[in-house]
C-alpha cells in the first residue's frame, strides 16, 4: 500500500504527464487496497521506444538492490529476477521531501500492458531523500521482447513537493530544477519576466536558463513553443566552429594553417588570397574588402563561392578583423570537400546525433553546398544542448563530442575588436565565437544567442528579433539571481508564481475586442489592387465575419496569401503552404492586428522561426488605400484602390 502524502490532487500530474509524453498515454493511481499505480496503454501494445529513452536519461545510473519479480498473465511463465537497478537520488527534492515524510511502499504493482511488475518491501527513509527507480531491460523467455520498468510510484510524491504543478518531466536528455536548487534566485527571474511582459514581450521569443547542468528556466513566449525551429542565423558559425575541431580529430584536415587554395584554387586567384588559411577564416582576419553598411555593402552574396573571386583584397591576411560570413561559408565547402559528405551529414554524425538533436534544417546554396555562416533552424533547448557542451569542455553523456583542446582553444581570445564605430563596446574573438568580459558567446542576428558563463556554471539560450533586448536583463537579473554556488532555501511560491507567469506568456489570455470603426464595414470584403511594387504584391482583401479575427487574403505573384489574423490580442496560427522565408519547408504564419485609429488597419505577421515581424499597415481613405510594409522603418509605401 503506498502511504498517502499528496499535498495535491494526483490527478493533476496525471493531466501533466499527458501533456508532456504523449507516448504515456494514461497514467492512473488505480484504487482499492493494494493502492497500485497502473500504466495503460493506448492502443495497447503501443511501442515503448520513446519512453524508454526518456527514463534512461532521466535517471542517474546509481546502483540500488532491490528484488524484483515480473510475471506474464498467461499460464506457464517463469519468473525472473534482477538485482542491480538504476535509481537516481535527486538532490535538492530530497531535502524537500526528507521534511515530509517517510514513504514506504509494499508489494505494490506496475502494471504495463500485459505485463506486472512486484517488488518486494521496499522502504525509502528520509535521508535517502527521493529515490528514482530507472529502466530495467529483460529478457522474457516466451515474449521475445524487452520491457521497461518505471517504479512511477516514486514519482508522485517527487511532483508533489516543492515543484508546483506546472513543473514536468524532461524528455529529451534534460535534468529539471526549481532556480533555488541550483542557486538562482526566482524572485529575480520573476521581476525579469514581469518586466518582460509589461513591455509586450520585448520582441524576445525564448529564453532557456542551465545552471549546473539543469534546466531551470524555459520560457516562451506568443506564438512561441519549445518545438518551434528557429533561424539561429550568424549563431551558426560558432557550430561550424565545432565540425572544424572535430574535422582536425577526424584528420579531415590536417591544420588550420592549411590554405583555402589546397580546396579551392578556382576561386583564389589573387596572390594574396592565396596566403588565406583556416585559421584566418575562423579569426574573420582574411583581409577580403567586404561590408555590411547599406551605402558600400558588397554587391554579391556571402553565401555564393563566386564571391571569392569578386571580392577584392583590402588587407594583408591576418591582420585586420572584418566580420565577413562569407569566410565561413567557404569553409563549408571545405569540410564538404574534405569529408566527402555534406556539411549537415557531417554535423549530424558528429555533433547532432551524439546530443540527441534532430529535425534540423538547414538552408544550402546553388551549388547544394549548406550556409556556414547562416540559415540553421534549431530548437531553443538544442541551442541551450550546444552551450552546454561547450561549458562541459566537449563532453556529452560520457562521450568526448568536441576535442577539449578545441573547445578552450577556439573560446579563447584570438583578435581585440573595437571600441569604434561598429562596436562601440571592446569585445575580444575567438574562433567564431564572440568573447566579452565573462564567457563567450555565440551570437546571431536580431538577438540569436548561445551565451555560455562558465564562472557561475550557467548556460542563456535566446531566440528574438531585436538585437539588444536580452542585455537589458542578463547583468542585472539573470547573472545576479545566481547569487549562491549552493542550493539557496526553498520558494514554493516563488516557483509557482515564476511558472504561472512564463505559462501567461506562453498562452496568453484572449483580450477584450472594442467596436470595429465605421469603415470597417465599408472595406470588408471588398478588393484593393496595388500599384506595381517590387514585392510582387497584387491586392489584398478583408473579412471581418468573426469580431475576434480577420481573415486577410493577399495575392503574391501566382500565390494567394490567405491567412487568420487575431483580433483579440493573440496570434493566429496556419500552416501557409508556401515557403515565405529562406527555409524551404512551408512557412507557419502568426498574425494578429487591430485598429489603431477610424482609418487605419494594422496587421503584425510573423513566419515562425524568422527574426524579423512584417507589418502592413492600411489607411483608407474613400476608395483609396495607403499600405506601408516592411519590418522596419522606413516602410514600403504602396498605393492601391479598391475595385468595383
Amino acid at each position: 500500500m503506498v502511504a498517502h502524502c499528496f499535498e495535491s490532487d494526483p490527478r493533476e500530474l496525471l493531466a501533466l504527464v499527458h501533456d508532456r509524453h504523449p507516448v504515456w498515454t494514461r497514467l492512473e493511481l488505480a484504487k482499492g487496497a493494494q493502492g497500485n499505480f497502473r500504466m495503460l496503454r493506448d492502443p495497447p501494445g503501443t511501442p515503448m521506444g520513446d519512453a524508454e529513452g526518456s527514463v534512461r536519461n532521466y535517471f542517474n545510473q546509481k546502483a540500488f538492490r532491490d528484488n524484483f519479480r515480473m510475471t506474464d498473465h498467461s499460464p506457464g511463465t517463469s519468473y525472473l529476477r534482477s538485482q542491480a537497478l538504476s535509481t537516481r537520488r535527486v538532490g535538492p527534492i530530497s531535502r524537500t521531501l526528507h521534511a515530509a515524510h517517510t514513504y514506504t511502499r509494499e508489494e505494490g504493482n506496475l502494471r504495463l500492458g500485459q505485463s506486472c511488475w512486484k517488488t518486494s518491501p521496499l522502504r525509502v527513509t528520509p535521508w535517502a531523500g527521493l529515490l528514482q527507480v530507472g529502466r530495467v531491460l529483460m529478457n522474457v523467455k516466451g515474449l521475445g521482447s524487452f520491457f521497461l520498468a518505471v517504479p512511477l510510484g516514486f514519482l508522485f510524491p517527487f511532483f508533489s513537493y516543492g515543484q508546483g504543478p506546472n513543473f514536468h518531466l524532461p524528455d529529451d536528455d534534460w535534468k529539471i530544477s526549481t532556480p533555488e536548487a541550483q542557486g538562482v534566485d526566482s524572485r529575480k527571474l520573476l521581476a525579469m519576466f514581469q518586466g518582460i511582459k509589461a513591455k509586450g514581450g520585448s520582441d524576445l521569443h525564448s529564453i532557456l536558463i542551465v545552471r549546473n547542468g539543469y534546466l531551470i528556466t524555459e520560457s516562451y513566449l506568443a506564438p512561441y513553443h519549445k518545438e518551434t525551429l528557429h533561424n539561429v542565423k550568424s549563431a551558426s558559425k560558432s557550430i561550424l566552429s565545432a565540425l572544424v575541431g572535430i574535422a582536425l580529430r577526424e584528420k579531415y584536415v590536417s591544420s588550420l594553417d592549411q590554405k583555402v587554395s589546397e580546396f579551392y584554387p578556382e576561386y583564389v586567384d589573387d596572390p594574396r588570397k592565396r596566403e588565406i588559411t583556416l585559421r584566418h577564416l575562423l579569426t574573420m582576419t582574411a583581409g577580403l574588402a567586404w561590408s555590411y553598411d547599406r551605402e558600400t555593402a558588397s554587391p554579391v552574396s556571402p553565401n555564393n563561392l563566386e564571391a571569392w573571386s569578386v571580392v577584392p583584397m583590402r588587407d594583408p591576411p591576418g591582420e585586420k578583423f572584418e566580420y565577413n560570413t562569407m569566410l565561413a561559408h567557404m569553409m563549408s565547402a571545405i569540410l564538404t570537400k574534405a569529408s566527402g559528405r555534406s556539411t549537415k551529414e557531417f554535423a549530424d554524425s558528429f555533433l547532432f546525433k551524439p546530443l540527441g538533436i534532430s529535425g534540423v534544417q538547414w538552408i544550402k546554396d546553388n551549388k547544394g553546398i549548406y550556409l556556414g555562416g547562416s540559415e540553421l533552424f534549431l530548437r531553443p533547448r538544442d541551442m541551450a544542448k550546444f552551450g552546454l557542451l561547450y561549458l562541459n569542455k566537449g563532453v556529452w553523456n560520457g562521450q568526448q563530442v568536441v576535442p577539449r583542446e578545441w573547445v578552450e582553444e577556439s573560446t579563447s581570445p584570438k583578435v581585440s575588436i573595437g571600441p569604434d564605430l561598429n562596436y562601440p563596446m571592446a569585445i575580444k574573438y575567438g574562433y567564431w565565437w564572440w568573447i566579452p568580459a565573462q564567457g563567450y558567446q555565440a551570437r546571431g542576428y536580431n538577438g540569436q544567442y548561445i551565451i555560455v558563463r562558465p564562472d557561475l556554471k550557467m548556460v542563456v539560450a535566446v531566440t528574438s528579433e531585436n538585437q539588444g533586448a536580452i542585455f537589458e536583463y542578463l547583468d542585472s537579473y539573470v547573472f545576479q539571481a545566481a547569487s549562491s554556488k549552493g542550493p539557496l532555501p526553498s520558494n514554493p511560491e516563488g516557483s509557482r508564481a515564476l511558472s504561472r507567469l512564463l505559462n501567461e506568456l506562453e498562452r496568453p489570455l484572449a483580450q477584450p475586442v472594442g467596436p470595429m470603426p465605421g469603415i470597417a464595414a465599408k472595406v470588408a470584403g471588398k478588393k484593393y489592387a496595388l500599384e506595381p511594387n517590387k514585392l510582387g504584391m497584387q491586392s489584398f482583401v478583408l473579412s471581418f465575419e468573426d469580431a475576434r479575427e480577420c481573415i486577410m487574403k493577399v495575392a503574391i505573384g501566382k500565390q494567394i496569401l490567405d491567412f487568420p489574423v487575431g483580433l483579440d490580442g493573440n496570434f493566429r496560427i496556419v500552416n501557409a503552404g508556401i515557403s515565405l522565408d529562406s527555409n524551404s519547408e512551408p512557412s507557419r504564419l502568426a498574425s494578429k492586428g487591430s485598429w489603431a485609429n477610424d482609418k487605419t488597419f494594422v496587421v503584425r505577421s510573423h513566419i515562425l522561426g524568422d527574426v524579423v515581424t512584417q507589418t502592413f499597415s492600411m489607411q483608407f481613405t474613400g476608395d483609396d488605400v495607403s499600405l506601408d510594409f516592411g519590418s522596419t522603418t522606413p516602410y514600403i509605401r504602396i498605393m492601391g484602390k479598391m475595385e468595383k
